[in-house]
């Protein structure tokens, strides 16, 4: 499960090279839609060289400004599953809404967050993008490509910077069980019961889980001096920043521990 991450601080510093890239996106904009006109080219015609479809510059929107930033909101977690990927691997900028669909929003710092390879790639979320009704993704809109800003769409897909995924999930031996429509998609698309994340999340919970009896414990006895002794490790382990703390903080709240006062 993914925890309540912190929300994009509407106040914080916008990375400057995001600020300035108003020329690329436009420019990533206009190679899109000469990118389909030589497209049709060559399917009337395969004597035209078939084109390769423009991306967003690396450069820019995983800019090591952009890394930074995005750290102090999802620290060495991946947004989607909450492991933390620096252990093994490293964090890939994502894109919430893709850019093969919604190249206007490439370097939207709204847009992007931090995942790991395996809840970003295929074939678990890569260019997925469910909206509701149809629970399918768009298509991009080849004349205008950058006409798709998402205004109006209802995404089935839980927003990892902005959303509280609680009230979508439950937990039951470490595998995410769905509680409405959108977690459901949520858990598909992102692969959050893999086989390795099940595993980490049990692992991760059989330590937690004595220490917070402990401190169950000191509150049902008045046993400041016992409630004390557990709770910096409990308080740690239900921050945005720690590793799997939407599940920590549904185990603690079915023990009757309110993780917000700790």
């Amino acid at each position: 499960m993914m925890s309540r991450w912190r929300p994009s601080d509407p106040y914080s510093p916008r990375p400057i090279i995001l600020a300035n890239a108003g020329s690329a996106s436009q420019q990533l904009c206009d190679e899109r839609r000469q990118y389909y006109l030589d497209l049709n080219k060559h399917l009337a015609d395969n004597t035209h060289p078939k084109p390769t479809r423009p991306d967003a510059y690396h450069g820019i929107y995983a800019h090591n400004e952009v890394k930074q930033a995005l750290g102090l909101m999802f620290g060495s977690k991946c947004a989607y599953c909450e492991a933390d990927v620096t252990m093994v691997s490293w964090q890939h900028v994502e894109h919430f809404r893709p850019v093969a669909r919604y190249p206007a929003l490439a370097y939207a710092r709204n847009n992007l967050l931090l995942a790991c390879g395996r809840c970003n790639g295929k074939p678990n979320k890569s260019d997925n993008f469910p909206i509701a009704p149809s629970g399918k993704t768009r298509e991009e809109n080849r004349p205008e490509p950058c006409s798709q800003l998402g205004i109006g769409e209802l995404p089935m897909l839980i927003d990892p910077s902005s959303e509280d995924p609680e009230p979508h999930f439950n937990f039951r031996d470490g595998r995410i069980i769905a509680r409405t429509t959108k977690g459901k998609h949520s858990r598909d698309v992102y692969g959050l019961n893999r086989d390795q994340l099940v595993r980490g999340r049990k692992q991760w919970l059989a330590a937690i889980r004595p220490i917070a009896e402990e401190y169950r414990i000191g509150q049902m006895e008045n046993d400041p001096v016992r409630q004390i002794r557990h709770r910096a490790v409990l308080f740690e382990s239900v921050q945005s920043s720690a590793p799997f703390a939407g599940m920590v903080r549904s185990e603690l709240k079915s023990m009757g521990i309110d993780w917000r006062t700790l």
